[in-house]
């Protein structure tokens, strides 16, 4: 593709006048001493097309760069909402465990003071038959 398109740049007269006297400028810039108007573009040329491919690379980099840092941002608020909601759920489970010992707790203390009752409800039935007659 880029030869094409050097090879484009090369054939001058599809060129407009101001950009072929650029070109000619900035390829006698790049060779230091005045060189003829077909080489000086030549290097214009190839120039431009180097610098756009570098810009090419560069911006792939960036591009690539930010995808990771990007990635790498997604997955520590991942595990930072992960390491969140473990905690969440570890002190809901406690507090319920508190709850279930302590409902435990009240339980015993009612089937005790059920067994008293139905003892003492035995112990009256007991001297309620022996008192009658």
């Amino acid at each position: 593709m880029l030869e094409s398109l050097t090879s484009g740049l090369r054939k001058s007269d599809a060129l407009h006048p101001k950009l072929k006297q650029s070109f000619v400028k900035y390829g006698q810039r790049c060779h230091g001493k005045p060189v003829g108007e077909e080489l000086a573009i030549q290097t214009a040329a190839n120039l431009l097309m180097l610098h756009a491919a570098r810009g090419v690379v560069y911006f792939q980099l960036v591009f690539i760069a930010r995808v990771i840092y990007v990635d790498r941002q997604t997955l520590l608020e991942y595990e930072q909402y992960s390491k969140e909601y473990i905690e969440q759920v570890d002190q809901f489970r406690e507090e319920k465990e508190h709850e279930i010992n302590r409902l435990r707790r009240k339980l015993k203390v009612l089937k005790q003071v059920e067994d008293k009752m139905s003892k003492a409800a035995i112990r009256a039935r007991a001297k309620a038959t022996e008192s009658e007659p």
